[in-house]
This record gives C-alpha cells, structure tokens and sequence, in this order.
C-alpha cells in the first residue's frame, strides 16, 4: 500500500458546503526530496496493521518511508531490538552502526500532521565526530609543544644566572679564608660587559 499524506480544506459558498479540496502528497517522493535538500535521511514509521506488517516487531510499527532503507533498517532493528531502546530515547546518544556515527531525532507526527507515528531524522555525523576528534587532539599536541618550548625558553633564560649563583657560591668561602684579592680576581675574571644588570651581577660590584 502506498503511503501518504492528505489535506482536506472544506469549499463554502454562501456559508453551505459546497465541496471539499484535497492535497495528497505521497510519502516516499517527500522523504527522498527531504534526503537531496539536507543530506539528513528522513524514516517515517506508523502503526503496524498486523503482525507480519511489523519491520520493527518490539515496538508495534512498520516503515512507511526510510532512505537509504537497505542500511538504515538493519540499523533501526538492531537498537530497538537487540539493546532495548526505545524509540523516544534513540536521540540520547550517538549510535555507531557498520563503522559509521549516526545521530537519530525522534518528531512525533502529531506535531506535523494529525496523525499517529514517528519521523526519524538520521545524521550521519561520523565526519564531525572525526573532526572533532582531529581538532582535540591537535589542541592536545599544541598545548604540549607550547609547554615544551615554553620550559626550554625558561631553561635557558635560568641557565646564566645559575651559572653565576653557583660560581659566587663556590667562591665566597675563600672570603672566609682571608683571600680577598684571589675572591675579587674570580669574580672579575667571570664578569661580563653588558648593559642589562640583574641582582647578582650587583652583588659582584
């Protein structure tokens, strides 16, 4: 049987029925256009008429329109069946199905037509995801070499001046000892011509 959607609009003249016009729109020609404008697939399921017309048996209804059914219908049988969900929670999480990310939205029919079912709008979201993922970990590696170059930068700004705080350790017992020019000679000897002055080149003044 064919699937489809009516409007009735009733035709009055002088304030008496005089007809009735009717919009018909068929469901499969809808779910393909819908598919060809957003990319998204767009499954239309209604109640079942009777056993052997249940495509998904655990929850009394069949598919009245499915793009890409071949795959999606597999997909649809197996989360309803074999992990028990049902159909209002298929939109709590991301479902992976044959190495692909599927985000499923559930619209009652009710809210578009008066009628009873479900649409399904299916995303294949497997290129966001890995884009995500990329994007993840290329902050991570980022923040990694910044942390790293950062660490090297602070080595080498602290490399001099505790070259300097050691040598002035190393020589400042010879003070101790009375020997006031060989202690003047060393520091000398390592003092550098510069125009920038931190404390410990102070210190050796």
């Amino acid at each position: 049987p064919q699937c489809a959607l009516y409007v009735f609009q009733p035709i009055l003249v002088d304030s008496r029925l005089a007809g009735v016009f009717v919009l018909k729109q068929a469901i499969a020609p809808l779910v393909i256009e819908y598919q060809s404008l957003t990319g998204s697939d767009l499954g239309i399921l209604i109640p079942a008429d009777d056993e052997l017309d249940q495509a998904l048996p655990e929850r009394g209804v069949r598919v009245a329109a499915l793009t890409h059914a071949s795959m999606l219908t597999p997909m649809l049988h197996h989360l309803t069946t074999m992990r028990h969900k049902q159909l209002e929670h298929l939109a709590d999480e991301i479902h992976s199905w044959k190495g692909r990310s599927f985000a499923i939205q559930q619209i009652p029919l009710r809210d578009l037509v008066q009628g009873e079912g479900t649409a399904l709008v299916i995303s294949d979201v497997s290129a966001q995801l890995r884009h995500i993922n990329n994007a993840a970990r290329d902050g991570v590696l980022l923040a990694a070499a910044g942390l790293l170059v950062a660490e090297t930068l602070l080595l080498l700004l602290m490399n001099f001046p505790l070259r300097h705080l050691r040598r002035l350790a190393d020589t400042l017992p010879l003070l101790a000892e009375g020997a006031y020019a060989e202690v003047r000679d060393q520091l000398m000897a390592a003092k550098r011509p510069g125009r920038w002055r931190d404390e410990v080149m102070i210190l050796d003044d």
